[in-house]
This record gives structure tokens, sequence and C-alpha cells, in this order.
């Protein structure tokens, strides 16, 4: 009996000692781990974040796997040219409105796969510019319009309906 109280210790430190320990890993659809001189990058493909813990030694995410959400985009400039564009969505006409423009105004009409398909200028003093829509099918579309010392740029989206 005394064997039995002496070896039980024993064994319930065996077991709570080594039982469990956290591994880093992920279940992931696709994804992989990439090395270079100066930098790491791991990433997976098709897990959501679902919640991150931190301790003084540890950081555990549960869903994915980065300690940190890093937000990658592109940032839009408010400045537009001081243009209205309408109607937007269109079906044949396209009117460009300029203010005060004291330069030419080039406007650019390109598809979504970027081929131009129509460039034209905006002499100054212009203060309306109708652009045919018609001959295009439905979708989306770019308008750049860029003044003239190429200084400013701004990149409307159109879309053309029936």
């Amino acid at each position: 009996m005394k064997t039995i109280y002496f070896l039980l210790p024993l064994l319930v430190f065996r077991i709570t000692g080594f039982g469990q320990s956290i591994e880093p890993t992920v279940i992931g659809a696709a994804g992989s781990y990439l090395s270079g001189a100066n930098a790491q990058l791991s990433f997976t493909v098709g897990e959501m974040m679902v919640e991150t813990y931190l301790s003084a030694d540890h950081i555990i995410s549960q869903g994915f796997h980065q300690p940190f959400d890093y937000f990658v985009g592109i940032e839009e400039d408010d400045y537009h040219l001081g243009i209205s564009i309408y109607p937007n969505p269109t079906r044949d006409i396209l009117i460009v409105e300029a203010g005060d423009h004291t330069e030419n105004l080039d406007l650019q009409l390109y598809d979504m796969q970027g081929k131009m398909l129509a460039t034209d200028k905006m002499l100054p003093g212009t203060s309306r510019f109708e652009l045919s829509m018609q001959a295009y099918s439905d979708g989306v579309y770019l308008l750049h319009v860029i003044s003239g010392n190429r200084s400013q740029k701004a990149i409307y989206k159109i879309q053309k309906v029936n």
C-alpha cells in the first residue's frame, strides 16, 4: 500500500508534465512558407481569423496563423480635378463637366483589360464634353483624366448599360 502512495504522485507528475504541448500548426486549403536573407513569410489561403491570445511568452492565433493583421491596399486619391461625370451608369452619352481649368485635360477611355478605346482633349475654357458610349458593349470602363502637364490624374469607373 505504501508503494501505491509513493508511485501515484510520480505517475500524476509524469502524465501532467508530458501530456500536452502546443505546436504551431495550421490546417489550410493552401499556403506556403518562404524564407530569404532578410525576411520570412508564411501564409495560408481560405482561413478566417477567429481570435488571438497574447501573453508575455506566447502568441496563439486560432484560425489564422499570423500574430498581427496587416492590410494591404491601394489608397484612393481624393483629388478629382474638379470634374463631374454623369450619367453613370450610362446608355449612350457620357458627359464630362470641368470647372475652371487652365490647361488641357486629356481624356482616355480604357476597357478592363487595359486597352485604350478612345482619347480626346478638353481645351482650357471648355466646360462640357460629351463622350459617346454607343459603340461599346455593356460593362465597366475606366476614364482617365490627366492634366496637361501630367502632374495630376484622376480615374473614374464608368458603367455602360443597355
